[in-house]
């Protein structure tokens, strides 16, 4: 990916910052945090000789995201990491509860 390409810019100015700040309320949801969540997931739910076992363990680092860039250039490997990774819980926000009265 090219270095001035506006996502490469953003995911490297937030790994870059200072995590610091303290907000009252609910974690912010970010793209790098749910990236994160689904890579450890991943993991966990890995089979042996998996293709995601090149990814790294967790994503925290500009670090990690150029390891990930660098396996993102190799289109068919990418491909099959993609295809072997699968999350089995919906996010929270997609599960509703039912609703068991009468309208």
């Amino acid at each position: 990916m090219n270095n001035q390409t506006p996502a490469r810019i953003a995911m490297m100015q937030y790994f870059s910052s200072p995590k610091t700040a303290c907000f009252k309320g609910r974690p912010r949801t970010t793209l790098p945090g749910t990236l994160d969540k689904d890579i450890k997931l991943a993991h966990k739910q890995q089979k042996e000789h998996s293709p995601l076992q090149l990814l790294p363990k967790q994503l925290k680092t500009a670090e990690d995201i150029m390891e990930i860039e660098k396996l993102a250039s190799n289109r068919s490997l990418w491909r099959s990491i993609v295809a072997n990774m699968y999350v089995l819980e919906p996010p929270k926000m997609m599960q509703r509860p039912h609703s068991h009265g009468k309208q």
